[in-house]
């Protein structure tokens, strides 16, 4: 019962963790875009008149109001996780568990029995009684 709750403590914390980044992510992303703009805004008002447009560029939209498109980096680790590491592991936990099963199946309960009492025999003649001589 202790891995499942591990496992679940894991999960939820890995998952904490993830929104935390992207978060942080999304909010260092608009603060440079911020910056950007003002910095635009700011170079382009140093420039000359007759090479300054009259009215300064604004963005289309407000920053915040802009709709949050997905970052390269966690696409493509959403498309690796999905089309990658889920069927190789999904693969490798099916190869495990049909080696599991056929060892299952193909186990000997009274051979292996047999040899277990035959090696502690020959182990307690060989160490308990050869020394008693």
């Amino acid at each position: 019962m202790s891995k499942i709750l591990a496992l679940a403590a894991g999960a939820v914390t890995s998952a904490a963790l993830l929104y935390q980044f992207k978060y942080e992510i999304e909010s260092n992303t608009d603060q440079i875009r911020k910056n950007l703009y003002n910095s635009q805004y700011k170079l382009e008002a140093s420039l000359p008149s007759h090479l300054r447009d009259e009215k300064p560029k604004l963005p289309t939209t407000q920053l915040d109001d802009r709709p949050k498109l997905p970052l390269p980096s966690v696409s493509k680790t959403e498309h690796y996780v999905s089309n990658r590491f889920i069927p190789s592991f999904k693969s490798a936990w099916n190869e495990n568990v049909t080696g599991i099963a056929q060892y299952l199946i193909n186990f000997d309960i009274n051979e292996t029995t047999k040899s277990g009492y035959n090696n502690a025999k020959t182990f307690v003649e060989e160490n308990l009684v050869n020394n008693k001589k």
